[in-house]
Parts: C-alpha cells; structure tokens; sequence
C-alpha cells in the first residue's frame, strides 16, 4: 500500500512561510485515515481546498518465507517455501 498527499501552499493560509499550516493539514489527513477513510480532499484554514490524500494498492516486490529467510518472486505468495519446505511464502514487507 502507498499513500500519496499533495499539498499546494499557494494560498493566503501559507504566508507565514507554510510550516504550521502544513502540520495541521497533515494532521487533518491522519485523523481521516483513523477514522477509516482511505482518499479525501485537504482544506487550509480558510476553508479552499489545497491538496488531496490517497491510499493506493500496490502489489509487493518481493516475497519471503518467515521460516528459513528464502527470497522468493512475488507469484509464489501463499506457497510452501521450496528450500525449507516449512514456512508459507509472504509479500516482504520492506
């Protein structure tokens, strides 16, 4: 999973150089995501809409068995590890 944010800090609500509108904005951002919302608009102080949030399914890079360690490709997810014959292969979460 990937989480993409933009904020464009072109308004009035950035003139003080940005930095505390910008913390609220990602504050308003992670009490959304903790109520459940997985995408949302962002809005400055005054209200205008200055940025969007998303969260955006990704498929893994790579997989592992938690066994024995064994990298594995990602198709194999979900299978018995060939090395150690043990473990389920895993997405990594790295």
């Amino acid at each position: 999973m990937r989480l993409s944010l933009e904020i464009e800090g072109n308004g009035s609500a950035f003139a003080d150089g940005g930095e505390t509108e910008t913390a609220r904005l990602l504050r308003q951002a992670a009490n959304r995501i903790e109520a459940g919302h997985d995408c949302g608009n962002l809005l400055d102080i005054n209200g205008n809409t200055c940025g969007a949030w998303s969260f955006e399914a990704t498929a893994p890079e790579s997989a592992i068995c938690p066994d024995c360690g064994t990298w594995a490709e990602p198709d194999a997810i979900g299978q018995t590890c060939n090395e150690c014959g043990r473990g389920i292969i895993e997405a990594d979460e790295f």
